[in-house]
């Protein structure tokens, strides 16, 4: 990697160190995927090399975000709980915003050195691959006010229920384009007492859309809550 110009020695060798580390993770996941994939290919009839080949991939693009959402309990020690929630949701294809910053952060080799304190604040999640699983990073996380959840594919009602983790401190969600949020979900969201904006959108597993406005307008008299698909 290319040091940037004004990048102090100590930086550089935490830059270098790090991505040492992301890469040997990478290539051990890797070599167990391969594992997996090929034990797999060896139970597929000939005549479906086609479909075999689809299903490999697809089985190969979940395991991979299953690893992404795995929670590191050792490095969580290392680095606290908002830098190692920070890393999640970039690894999984999102961006995150610190206290007190104008920017967003989207590069994961962008992070800053792992000992500086900042409090993570605001995510954006849209389209990233982030699971219940992964979740459990909001755990013991203080900071973060805003969290935007569109067009994810994991996604579902576990995930809603677990947003509780940061109740204290959320004030603005969006749920947006996520197949798998049911009415169930939705109502899981009348735990987060605190939050002063909701905005609710394209969410077609959700049945009783009206019923579901109704419950959290009533259990979040102090949030404005935006659900467009409620007429």
């Amino acid at each position: 990697m290319t040091p940037h110009r004004g990048d102090s020695g100590a930086d550089i060798i935490w830059i270098v160190e790090t991505e040492k580390i992301f890469s040997d993770k990478i290539r051990i996941m890797f070599r167990t995927v391969s594992t997996i994939l090929k034990g797999s290919a060896s139970a597929i009839p000939k005549g479906n090399i086609a479909i075999g080949s689809y299903l490999q991939r697809r089985y190969f693009i979940q395991l991979l975000d299953r690893i992404l959402n795995s929670f590191d309990k050792e490095r969580l020690q290392s680095v606290g709980p908002d830098r190692l929630c920070a890393e999640w949701v970039l690894k999984t294809g999102g961006r995150v915003r610190w206290a007190g910053a104008n920017h967003w952060l989207q590069d994961f080799n962008f992070l800053p050195p792992e000992d500086f304190d900042m409090k993570l604040q605001d995510i954006d999640a849209t389209e990233c691959s982030v699971m219940s699983s992964g979740f459990k990073h909001f755990q013991d996380c203080q900071h973060i006010r805003s969290v935007k959840l569109h067009g994810c594919k994991y996604v579902d009602d576990v995930c809603m229920l677990l947003l509780q983790d940061i109740s204290g401190s959320l004030r603005q969600l969006q749920v947006s384009s996520n197949k798998k949020v049911t009415d169930k979900g939705l109502v899981n969201l009348t735990k987060l007492v605190h939050l002063t904006d909701l905005h609710l959108k394209d969410l077609p597993s959700v049945q009783n859309k009206q019923e579901c406005y109704q419950q959290l307008t009533k259990a979040l008299p102090n949030c404005d809550i935006m659900y467009m698909d409620v007429k």
